[in-house]
């Protein structure tokens, strides 16, 4: 299946299979791509628009507002991933 994704400025079409389940809280239905790290310049995504899926993951909107405002808090490190859904899945059994 085909998507839409949203890299930085960059909109690009790529082949990914959605699962709809929130990797942070377990919520099934609608879901979109979190990116946790922006690795790539926009315009190598351009040319290569599989790059959008790397340094991302699948959350439910709640789960995906908190995670940009943890993003803008956390490093840059390829390990912010961990931390953020750590972070989520703590604040959701609060």
């Amino acid at each position: 299946m085909k998507i839409r994704i949203r890299y930085r400025r960059a909109r690009v079409t790529v082949e990914h299979e959605k699962k709809n389940f929130c990797q942070a809280c377990g919520a099934e239905g609608r879901t979109e791509m979190h990116h946790y790290l922006y690795a790539y310049q926009t315009s190598r995504v351009r040319e290569w628009p599989a790059l959008a899926l790397d340094n991302s993951i699948e959350l439910c909107f709640n789960c995906h507002k908190i995670a940009n405002a943890l993003r803008i808090c956390t490093d840059s490190t390829k390990r912010a991933h961990v931390v953020i859904v750590a972070l989520l899945k703590k604040q959701r059994m609060d």
